[in-house]
């Protein structure tokens, strides 16, 4: 999963990419899953090798959470330093919680993750 590409984006740093993709902590679950191919699987290798893979503070957060070992944690976290950081302001969670609001008026409860998820970037995995 690494992606060592020298022209990578720096951490916490965002830059214009209209077809870059913020790939879910379900998504990356399925990827990181060895000897497992699913949809999941080729659509965030492909994002990665593209370099359109994007991340943010949340999702690093489920996913190095998951880790079993001390190696692991510090290997998913090399590799996830390598791709694009979105930045989360204070713009951001007042949108998020704005859309859970509204979801919530409509009848709708959906996990945080997901209306934060949809505030930072339009197109989900």
């Amino acid at each position: 999963m690494r992606a060592e590409d020298p022209n990578r984006q720096e951490r916490g740093q965002v830059r214009d990419f209209p077809k870059a993709a913020l790939i879910d902590t379900s998504a990356w679950i399925l990827a990181l899953r060895k000897g497992v191919s699913s949809r999941a699987t080729d659509e965030v290798d492909r994002r990665i090798a593209d370099n359109r893979a994007t991340t943010a503070g949340i999702i690093i957060l489920e996913l190095l959470s998951g880790t079993r070992t001390a190696r692991e944690y510090q290997e998913l976290k090399e590799d996830l330093r390598a791709l694009i950081q979105l930045e989360t302001t204070s713009k951001t969670w007042e949108r998020a919680s704005h859309l859970a609001y509204e979801l919530k008026q409509k009848g709708l409860t959906v996990p945080a993750r997901c209306t934060y998820h949809d505030r930072c970037c339009g197109e989900r995995l």
